[in-house]
């Protein structure tokens, strides 16, 4: 009887070696062939190298836009979701560029003047918040990306142009107002206000300056602590009226143009 206890207690030691044994090799064996158990879907998929969506204001021409930007793996369809889950964009390419892909992917919404469409009107349109992107790369995989919408709007720099015998100087001041999002006037004086009164905080990280002639575009690209550019005459077009616009841009991405003209004198 003791022999057969001693005996029964040996194969029960031995079944508990092999179960502590066999339990990280099932583990083991399960997490290389069944990945998909352990990993979860949204970290499988790829992600855009870069994706924008901004504001566009034109304090000159008083208009309001939407811009975007898409940069990743060559894909052939994408959609953008707002903050509300609700599809705004679809892209499906077809046939040749179906297998080549998009790569980059730029473009801009029709700019209504504040008189035909109020920054209110508008910005209900594009609530603030998370803009989903999603897409299928040529390969069939899963591609996203998002970013933050904002309403900060700045109002438009203050600029000016002074030209002496060799030089035009290219001035701006920082904006300092922001767009009024419930106002329905379209006049600047109506529009912008200060952004404490809009528990709203206005950041200008950098500017850019465009120069278009008849037959010569130029574009600068400056820091925030830069207000001023002084360019040759020399490198301009005599008797050329040339129109130029400084770019405000915001944290946010948000940008706002103010535009202006300016005549070269003749030799």
């Amino acid at each position: 009887m003791k022999r057969a206890r001693k005996k029964e207690n040996e194969m029960t030691r031995t079944i508990r070696i092999l179960t502590i044994f066999l339990a990280p090799m099932v583990a083991l064996i399960l997490g290389i062939s069944a990945p998909g158990v352990w990993a979860d879907d949204d970290d499988a998929e790829l992600e855009f190298d870069e994706v924008e969506f901004n504001i566009e204001f034109n304090s000159t021409d008083n208009d309001l836009g939407v811009r975007g930007f898409v940069d990743g793996e060559p894909y052939k369809k994408i959609e953008i979701e707002d903050p509300n889950e609700k599809t705004i964009a679809k892209l499906k390419a077809k046939k040749g560029m179906k297998l080549q892909g998009f790569a980059e992917l730029f473009f801009e919404s029709g700019e209504p003047t504040l008189e035909d469409v109020s920054a209110p009107e508008f910005l209900a349109r594009f609530p603030e918040g998370w803009y989903e992107f999603e897409g299928k790369t040529i390969e069939g995989d899963e591609i996203e990306g998002e970013t933050y919408f904002s309403h900060v709007i700045p109002c438009g720099p203050e600029i000016d142009a002074v030209i002496d015998d060799s030089t035009v100087e290219i001035s701006w001041e920082a904006p300092t107002t922001v767009v009024d999002p419930d106002e329905t006037g379209y006049g600047p004086e109506e529009v912008c206000v200060d952004p404490e009164e809009l528990d709203q905080e206005l950041e200008i990280v950098a500017y850019e300056v465009i120069l278009e002639g008849d037959e010569r575009e130029l574009t600068f690209k400056f820091d925030a602590d830069v207000e001023e550019l002084v360019i040759p005459l020399s490198l301009l077009e005599p008797g050329t009226e040339y129109k130029y616009e400084v770019i405000a841009i915001e944290d946010s991405g948000n940008q706002t143009i103010t535009e202006a003209e300016f005549m070269t004198p003749q030799l």
